[in-house]
């Protein structure tokens, strides 16, 4: 049995399937949007709580206790402010508040942005409303210590934990940051379904499967003051050449080569492969420990930074 939780903007829906994915129960609670000025769009985030009570009130009628995992879903773009403590300072603005037009304008304005991020800066999306808000609450601004989107402040009430999707994460901290590393990442693709029940060996010939996001091919294009490092694992013998082919296109700076024929570095503090940029092997290890290999990696990456500029 799953649960899956949207929140929207006009209402919190929920519903319980099982794991044929057959609906079990459905339930919603409304929300409403508070607009205290002109092209003002706010919600206190503990409405979104007492929705999501209403809700699991009402579907706990079919045993929440068998709930195997949650899926969360929500409107994107709110800027959900706590403090160090997880206070939340304001209510929450919504996407489609246009207060921060003239930030976004501004920002805009700046050739930076499209070039970082490959979008227009709208009202809409949270960093121009975080500049609204550094500018017009200072107080406010001044206690910020983390921002969420609305689904993230949801699970942070279940889970107690401040976890976002890692897309959403990534978006997010790219513009902000000199250097990527993307060490860790979801995995290629999953099973297309999945079984609670043992799969029998007439089951065995196929299995489905779903390629996942690609996460660092979903970053801008164009990043130019910055050093993106990312990570490839092959067992064939053109795996430098296979290497290249994804650096180029995730548009990365510099990829270290996992040499996984053999299996060993999985479970292991040693690993042997090479790292490359562009020009080919920059350097080559066998059975060297992971965290020499990092050092060596940071090392090669801080060296491309530093000739940026």
């Amino acid at each position: 049995m799953f649960l899956g939780l949207d929140l929207g903007t006009s209402g919190l829906k929920g519903i319980v399937i099982n794991d044929r994915q057959e609906v079990l129960a459905e339930a919603s609670a409304p929300l409403t949007v508070s607009r205290p000025a002109e092209g003002w769009s706010e919600q206190e985030p503990s409405h979104w709580i007492a929705a999501a009570e209403t809700v699991l009130d009402k579907l706990a009628g079919f045993g929440l206790g068998n709930v195997q995992g949650i899926g969360l879903s929500g409107h994107m773009h709110g800027a959900t402010l706590l403090d160090a403590s997880d206070n939340v300072l304001r209510p929450c603005i919504l996407w489609n508040d246009t207060r921060s037009h003239v930030e976004a304008a501004r920002l805009d304005a700046d050739p930076r942005f499209r070039a970082l991020s490959g979008n227009i800066v709208f009202p809409g999306f949270t960093a121009p409303k975080l500049d609204w808000v550094r500018a017009h609450e200072p107080g406010v601004w001044a206690k910020v210590a983390k921002v969420l989107l609305p689904k993230d402040y949801l699970r942070l009430w279940l889970i107690g934990d401040h976890v976002a999707e890692m897309s959403d994460a990534l978006l997010r901290e790219f513009d902000g940051c000199n250097m990527l590393m993307m060490a860790a990442a979801i995995s290629d693709a999953r099973p297309m379904s999945q079984s609670q029940e043992k799969i029998k060996k007439e089951s065995f010939h196929q299995i489905n499967l779903v390629e996942n996001p690609d996460l660092l091919a979903s970053l801008p294009a164009h990043h130019s003051q910055k050093i993106v490092v990312a990570f490839a694992a092959e067992t064939d013998g053109d795996g430098v050449i296979a290497a290249q082919v994804k650096m180029r296109r995730k548009s990365a700076d510099v990829i270290y080569l996992n040499n996984v024929s053999d299996g060993k570095i999985f479970g292991s503090e040693f690993t042997s492969g090479s790292i490359i940029d562009s020009s080919g092997v920059l350097a080559e290890f066998t059975d060297i420990s992971k965290e020499k290999v990092a050092h060596e990696l940071l090392n090669h990456a801080l060296s491309k930074f530093n000739k940026l500029g």
